[in-house]
């Protein structure tokens, strides 16, 4: 570990590439399918809201493919 603990610039990253985040309208229906492939996509998934209106976050590897499933 760098200075304080922290990791040094050189040391490798660990876990998703990309933190996605996006606001979408959609029923729940299609919200339920949505975090169905979100979950297989990555980690730290969050999918807040109601009433048609909703706020997606989720780290991925590939961002095209989380944006995408919110299509």
């Amino acid at each position: 570990d760098g200075p304080g603990g922290c990791a040094s610039p050189a040391a490798p990253v660990s876990g998703p590439a990309f933190e996605v985040l996006y606001l979408l309208e959609a029923d729940d229906a299609a919200v339920a399918r949505l975090r169905q492939r979100l979950d297989r996509l990555g980690d730290s998934l969050v999918v807040v809201g109601g009433d048609g209106l909703w706020n997606v976050h989720v780290h991925v590897d590939d961002a095209g493919a989380a944006v995408e499933a919110g299509v």
